[in-house]
C-alpha cells in the first residue's frame, strides 16, 4: 500500500517555507510526525531543511490513514512542480497526485489550509502558520468616545519553540545475537547532557531498557544535517551523524523506542523504524556512510561501525544453505589433489585454465572444483563447465551457492566438498605458464613436515614479480593499521630454486594439506567478501608450528583483481579498511614485534 499522497502545496512568505497538505497511512504518519529533516523533491530542485509535521482527522480516509500537513523551512525559490515529500533517509515518501496543485494566492491558501490547521490532533507545525486559520467573525464593537485610545495592534506571532533535542534515527539494523544498531544524527543539546536508553514499546515505560552512549558512538559525516540544521544554529561540525550498537535479544519486527532524558528529568520518546536493510545491502549502507581516514579510523570502527558490520556479516552467513553440486567430465573416485577456484562475475578465464590443466599429466588425479559465488550467473557457468567437460579430459565439479557470500565462504564450501589429500586454493585469474607446476608444490609439503603452506612465484604479464610472499606495513592514512604488501613487487624474478620463507602467502594460489585446512575450518569468514583471510590462515598455521614459503622454481601468471570487481566505490574501500581492522586486532602485536623491512619478511 502507498505511504500516502500530497494534494496541495504553497509557499508561506511570512514563515519562509513550504506548506504541503495531503494524507498518509497510519504507519507512515507515525514516522513522519517524528521526522525533523524533510526533503521536498521538485522538478528542478531538491530542498532539504528542518521541518515539522502535524496530523488531523481527514474525512473519508479513516481506514487508509490520516490527514497530514508538512512545513519545511526554505529561502524561497521557484523549483517547479512538487513531486514528493519524504524524510532524508528511511522516512516514508508521499508522492503528489496528478491533480495536485500549487496555490499561489495567499487568500486561496488561507481558505484551503485553514480548515486543515483547525483540525490538528497531534504533532507540531510552524507557529507562524497560525494566521492561516480562519478567525471567527465577531460583531462590530460599540462606538467608543472620541477621547478613547485606539486598540493596540495584535502582537506578531511568536516563532515555533526550538526542540529541546535535535536528534533523529534514520535506520535500524538487526544484528541477530549481537543486538541491533541505530544510525542517525544529533546536534549537541544546549540544555546539557542527555542519557539515552532503548525500550520495547510493549513495556510501556516499565522496563529498564538498554543504555546507549550516543556521545561515544561512531561519528559519521552528515553534510545534509549540517547545512539544513547545524549551520543556522552555529554548528559547523559535519560529523554529527552516529552509529551505535545496542546489545540484547531483539526481533526484527518488535516495536522499539529511543528514550532520552536530561538532567532535569525531561523525557523525550521516539519510535524507531523497522529494519529495512539486511545482509550485504546493510553492510554497504553502513560502510558507505562512514569516513575512514587517518586518525579517525580506529575510533569509527571501535565506536559502533565495527560491531555493526561484524554482526551483519555473521547473521548473513548463519545457516546458509549448502551449494548445489554438479559433476561433469571424467569420474575420479580418489583424487590426490583438489583444486578449489571461487568464481564471481568473471568467467572468461575458465577455458584458458582448463586448456592448460588438460595439457598437464599431473591432472590425471586432480579434481577441479569451481565454486560460483554469483547465483545470477548460474546458467552461464553451468553451460561453460559442461562445455569444458566435453572439450577436455578433466574431472570437473561446479558448486553453485545461493547468494553472494565472498571469497572465504566460497573457498570453504569447496573445502567441504574436496576429497584430495592436498588442497590448492586458486584464483580464477591465475594461469600456469607451463605444465608441471602442481607436482613440485605438493612435493614440497611431502618433503617438509614443518611447512604448512607453500605458494608459487606469481608474475605480472610482463614477467616481473607480482607476489613473492607478504610483508606488512602500517598505513597512516588508515589509522596506522597493518596492511599486507607483496615482497619484491615489480622486480625481476629471483635466481635459485630453494624455498623462500615468509610470514604469509596470498590466497591467489596457496597449497596446503587438507588435514591442516580442515583443522582450522578453512578461511575465517569474519573477513567480509575478501582480503586478509589468506594471511590470517597463515598466522593460524604458524600457531600450530607450521611455516609458510614461496617456491620460486614454480611460476604462474596472476592478472590481479580481474576475478573480482574493482574497489572504486567508497564502501568497498572502507570494507578493505574494516577487514584490515579485524586482522590488526588479531595479529597487530605480532606484526609490531617483527618490524619487517621493505625487502625481507
Amino acid at each position: 500500500m502507498s505511504d500516502g499522497h500530497i494534494d496541495v502545496w504553497t509557499w508561506i512568505d511570512g514563515a519562509r517555507g513550504w506548506l504541503c497538505g495531503g494524507w498518509a497511512s497510519h504507519a507512515a504518519a507515525a514516522r513522519l510526525s517524528e521526522t525533523l529533516i524533510f526533503r521536498l523533491s521538485f522538478e528542478d530542485a531538491i530542498i532539504e531543511g528542518l521541518g515539522s509535521c502535524a496530523l488531523y482527522d481527514r474525512a473519508g480516509i479513516e481506514e487508509l490513514g490520516v490527514g497530514v500537513l508538512v512545513f519545511v523551512a526554505d529561502e524561497g525559490r521557484s523549483p517547479g512542480r512538487l513531486e514528493g515529500v519524504s524524510g532524508t533517509t528511511a522516512a516514508p515518501r508521499l508522492t503528489t497526485t496528478p491533480s495536485a496543485v500549487e496555490i499561489l494566492d495567499p487568500q486561496a491558501a488561507r481558505e484551503t489550509f485553514g480548515p486543515m490547521l483547525s483540525l490538528i490532533t497531534s504533532g507540531e507545525i510552524e507557529a507562524d502558520l497560525g494566521d492561516l486559520v480562519p478567525q471567527p467573525v465577531q460583531s462590530a464593537p460599540a462606538a467608543s468616545p472620541a477621547s478613547e485610545a485606539p486598540p493596540a495592534p495584535s502582537p506578531a506571532p511568536s516563532p515555533a519553540p526550538e526542540p529541546a533535542l535535535l536528534l533523529e534515527v534514520d535506520e535500524v539494523f538487526f544484528l541477530g545475537e549481537a543486538g541491533i544498531a541505530l544510525q542517525g544524527w544529533m546536534l549537541p543539546p544546549r540544555s546539557g547532557p542527555w542519557s539515552f536508553r532503548l525500550e520495547r514499546a510493549a513495556d510501556d515505560g516499565r522496563g529498564e531498557g538498554v543504555a546507549l552512549d550516543i556521545q561515544a558512538a561512531s561519528p559519521l559525516p552528515r553534510p545534509d544535517v549540517r547545512e539544513a540544521v547545524g549551520r543556522p544554529r552555529g554548528y559547523e561540525d559535519v560529523r554529527c551523524g552516529f552509529l551505535v550498537r545496542a546489545p540484547g535479544a531483539f526481533s526484527p519486527g518488535e516495536a522499539l523506542e529511543l528514550v532520552a532524558e536530561d538532567a532535569d528529568g525531561r523525557v523525550s520518546r521516539r519510535s524507531l523504524p523497522a529494519p529495512r536493510l539486511f545482509g550485504l545491502a546493510a553492510i554497504e549502507h553502513v560502510l558507505g556512510a562512514s569516513d575512514m581516514q587517518f586518525g579517525d579510523v580506529r575510533a569509527v570502527l571501535a565506536g559502533g561501525v565495527g560491531d555493526t558490520v561484524k554482526g551483519l556479516n555473521a547473521l548473513r552467513l548463519k545457516d546458509r544453505p549448502a551449494p548445489d553440486q554438479l559433476r561433469f567430465g571424467r569420474r575420479l573416485d580418489a583424487p590426490r589433489v583438489s583444486l578449489i577456484i571461487p568464481l564471481y562475475r568473471r568467467l572468461d578465464y575458465i577455458e584458458t585454465q582448463c586448456a592448460l590443466f588438460d595439457e598437464d599429466p599431473a591432472f590425471q588425479d586432480v579434481e577441479i572444483l569451481y565454486v560460483l559465488d554469483d547465483p545470477d550467473a548460474r546458467r552461464e557457468a553451468e553451460n561453460l563447465i559442461r562445455l569444458m567437460a566435453l572439450k577436455f579430459d578433466l574431472a570437473l565439479t561446479l558448486l553453485v551457492g545461493h547468494g553472494r557470500y565472498g571469497f572465504a565462504p566460497a573457498s570453504n564450501e569447496g573445502l567441504k566438498a574436496a576429497r584430495g589429500e592436498t588442497i590448492v586454493f586458486l584464483n580464477s585469474d591465475v594461469i600456469p605458464t607451463a605444465p608441471g607446476w602442481l607436482g613440485p608444490l605438493a612435493a614440497r609439503l611431502d618433503a617438509h613436515e614443518d611447512l604448512g603452506v607453500v605458494a608459487p612465484l606469481l608474475l605480472h604479464e610482463d614477467g616481473t614479480v607480482q607476489h613473492q610472499g607478504m610483508r606488512f606495513e602500517r598505513r597512516r592514512e588508515h589509522g596506522d593499521l597493518w596492511f599486507g604488501a607483496h615482497l619484491r613487487l615489480g622486480a625481476h624474478p629471483p635466481e635459485g630454486e630453494g624455498l623462500l620463507p615468509c610470514h604469509a602467502v596470498t590466497g591467489a594460489c596457496m597449497v596446503l594439506r587438507r588435514a591442516d585446512a580442515l583443522a582450522l575450518n578453512g578461511f575465517d569468514e569474519a573477513y567480509v567478501l575478501g582480503d586478509f583471510e589468506d594471511s590470517d590462515l597463515c598466522f593460524r598455521l604458524e600457531d600450530r608450528g607450521l611455516t609458510a614459503a614461496v617456491d620460486p622454481s614454480v611460476r604462474l601468471v596472476h592478472f590481479g583483481r580481474r576475478s573480482a570487481p574493482s574497489a572504486d566505490h567508497r564502501w568497498r574501500m572502507n570494507l578493505i579498511v574494516y577487514n584490515a581492522f579485524v586482522h590488526d586486532q588479531r595479529w597487530g602485536e605480532r606484526l609490531a614485534r617483527r618490524q619487517p623491512t621493505a625487502d625481507a619478511p
